[in-house]
């Protein structure tokens, strides 16, 4: 499920005891340690438990975000054995957005997997279809005017030979409240690609 760093203030007085201690790493840095190591120890509580389960995480769709507000070290986790089986980015971009095009942004997810036994499962936006996203600048209309955009990542996903997608969310798919023409265009256009 999602990985997203606690309040910030939390590991405040942990972070003062080890600068106390002679401890020499940048706030972050210390974050990022701590959160590495929590990442492995779940990772190998659940392999001891059952070699054959999954352990994956779905940090947020930005590399960089990741970095500097939740300290997910998603490179160390797509480069190195013993943290994830899947990644699950959040890649809730159009192909239009202003600051994370859609392509560009996975690219850059496919470009940090270096071991081969880590799998990426980008996670589509479906809520987003026939809304107006305030988060892509100047192409926030693009999900209100076009009704294909999670049909055409599905088939950009499937072009990079990814293990496969997720929706988020479910109640978008099928609660008729939620739902507008676009959404459910949307879910037509998946159908006719599956």
């Amino acid at each position: 499920d999602d990985y997203f760093y606690i309040q910030k203030e939390i590991d405040k007085l942990e972070y003062q005891n080890y600068l106390l201690n002679g401890g020499e790493m940048s706030l972050s840095q210390f974050r990022l340690f701590h959160t590495n190591d929590l990442i492995k120890r779940v990772y190998k509580t659940i392999k001891k438990k059952n070699p054959k389960l999954i352990f994956s995480i779905a940090p947020d769709g930005s590399i960089n975000n990741n970095y500097q507000y939740h300290y997910a070290d998603v490179q160390t986790w797509l480069s190195e054995s013993g943290y994830v089986d899947i990644i699950m980015p959040q890649i809730y971009y159009g192909f239009e957005n202003e600051y994370a095009p859609f392509n560009k942004c996975l690219n850059n997810w496919l470009k940090l997997v270096t071991n081969k036994s880590v799998s990426i499962v980008p996670v589509l936006a479906i809520y987003k279809s026939g809304q107006i996203d305030n988060d892509a600048g100047k192409k926030k209309n693009e999900w209100k005017e076009s009704s294909d955009i999670i049909a055409r990542q599905i088939e950009e996903i499937r072009n990079q030979e990814l293990s496969g997608y997720a929706l988020f969310r479910y109640d978008f798919m099928y609660n008729n409240t939620l739902q507008n023409e676009n959404s459910v265009n949307e879910m037509l256009n998946i159908r006719k690609i599956n």
